[in-house]
């Protein structure tokens, strides 16, 4: 019989829902800040995280909304943690607010039963059902978003980064654009 694969999970709270995430799709936890709004976003769109200067603006997704959870109106706060992601090609980048993050755990997932069926397979297992703790719900990120809502969010962060741009010191770019060949600022 083979040994069940262990990995490791960020394990995270929304709306007292416990969440676990592959620590592979992480890219790190970064405190709340403000957010970029984009008018007609979709309502499980918080906003666009704007920190990273040569990315796109990240959509802040409040999984409360997405998964049809009771509101967390917890979040977001000025303590509130953002679980950015890894990008990749499916879905585009996106980062989650949390109410906490619980920390990493070592774990083997257990499968879910088969009468569980999870909208568009987003969720792929459990972990961590220990004494005194419930199971947290391990997400899966490609089975997120419909195709259609990760076409949108790749729209409004397209529309975020024009927005950027327009407001981008004029100076800022024309600085750093002045380099010489030997790879000096003039």
């Amino acid at each position: 019989m083979p040994s069940p694969t262990i990995t490791h999970f960020l394990l995270f709270e929304v709306s007292r829902n416990r969440f676990a995430l592959p620590v592979d799709a992480v890219r790190e936890v970064l405190p709340m800040v403000a957010l970029a709004q984009v008018s007609g976003a979709p309502r499980f769109v918080a906003g666009y995280l704007d920190v990273f200067p040569d990315e796109p603006p990240l959509p802040v997704l409040r999984l409360d909304a997405l998964l049809d959870l009771p509101r967390d109106d917890a979040v977001p706060g000025t303590n509130t943690p953002l679980v950015v992601c890894r990008k990749t090609d499916d879905p585009p980048a996106v980062a989650l607010i949390a109410r906490r993050v619980e920390g990493i755990i070592s774990a083997s997932p257990s499968p879910l039963s088969e009468d569980a069926a999870t909208f568009n397979g987003c969720v792929t297992g459990l972990v961590g059902s220990g004494e005194g703790e419930s199971a947290a719900l391990v997400l899966s990120l490609p089975g997120l978003l419909l195709e259609e809502e990760k076409a949108r969010l790749r729209l409004f962060a397209r529309i975020a980064a024009e927005r950027r741009a327009a407001v981008r010191d004029p100076g800022e770019e024309a600085e750093s654009n002045q380099l010489s060949t030997s790879g000096e600022v003039r």
